[in-house]
Parts: structure tokens; sequence; C-alpha cells
């Protein structure tokens, strides 16, 4: 590959800056008045919503699993005091609720 030294010889630092300052110049973009944004449409995730019928036995069997794989979940259970009406549900560990996973049978 053969490079023609003589171009290389004469560059000049006026030269230098034109490139640059034109380099900078190419990537802006006017300014747009009219356009407004859509926003955000639709919901990528719509399975997991509370609205959806089977969302609480798949929430059920979720926090059933990671109890049995020993993990701290927690559980929202209606309050048994009824003078806590201001609390109708309070959160409890499932360790407490349902004992310990390790002490449990395996049924099959």
């Amino acid at each position: 590959m053969v490079v023609n030294t003589e171009k290389l010889k004469y560059v000049t630092v006026a030269d230098v800056q034109t490139v640059l300052t034109q380099e900078e110049k190419m990537g802006k973009k006017k300014s747009r008045e009219k356009y407004t944004s859509k926003g955000i449409v639709g919901s990528p995730i719509k399975s997991s919503s509370k609205t959806d019928p089977g969302y609480s036995f798949r929430r059920l069997m979720n926090q059933r699993d990671a109890w049995k794989q020993g993990r701290n979940v927690v559980l929202t259970v209606p309050n048994p005091n009824d003078k806590e009406t201001n609390k109708p549900f309070i959160r409890k560990s499932a360790r407490e609720v349902w004992g310990d996973p390790r002490k449990q049978g395996r049924v099959m």
C-alpha cells in the first residue's frame, strides 16, 4: 500500500480545526416544535397484573416454591385482631404460618 506523503506534509492547524467543526455540525438535528410524544402505548407485562384471574394462584405457587427452597417469604394474612380496623391485613413470615420447610414431609 502506497501512501502519498506529499499531502500529509502540508496539513495546517486551520485545516484540522475546519475538519473538527464540520464533524460537530454533522450530528446536530433541527429542533422540532410541532412533534408531540405519544407516550407509552400498552404494557409489556399484562399477564402478571392483579386483574388477571390466575394471578393469585400463580403468586401463591411462587411463594410456596420459594418457601420450600428456604427463602424468606412474607405472606399477607387477615388480621386476627378485630380492634385494629385500620389494618385489615398484616404481613407474617411464611415460617410462622406454614412452619419450617425442612421439617415438612414430602408428598408425591
